[in-house]
């Protein structure tokens, strides 16, 4: 899989997981720039998101990313696995 398409997919699963989101917690959320560093989802207040596309399960790899970070707020982790599909 190429690094295109593997940031597309990464993209992808992000506004999926925001759509899914804001519409359960009935907020107003967004995905920041690419490229922008922090939380991927944005608006949910006291939460610090991360979401990976992946072919591997290695969470550690995303809670080190929200550690580095240091940010007050809790850490929420979403993976969305290969084969599982757009379906939040």
């Amino acid at each position: 899989m190429s690094t295109r398409h593997r940031k597309a997919r990464g993209r992808a699963t992000e506004r999926i997981v925001t759509a899914y989101l804001a519409k359960e917690l009935e907020l107003s959320l967004r995905n920041p720039s690419a490229g922008d560093s922090g939380s991927d989802v944005l608006g949910v207040p006291h939460f610090d998101i991360e979401i990976k596309a992946r072919a591997d399960f290695k969470p550690q790899e995303a809670f080190k990313q929200q550690d580095k970070r240091k940010e007050a707020n809790k850490g929420l982790v979403v993976l969305r696995m290969n084969g599982m599909g757009e379906d939040a």
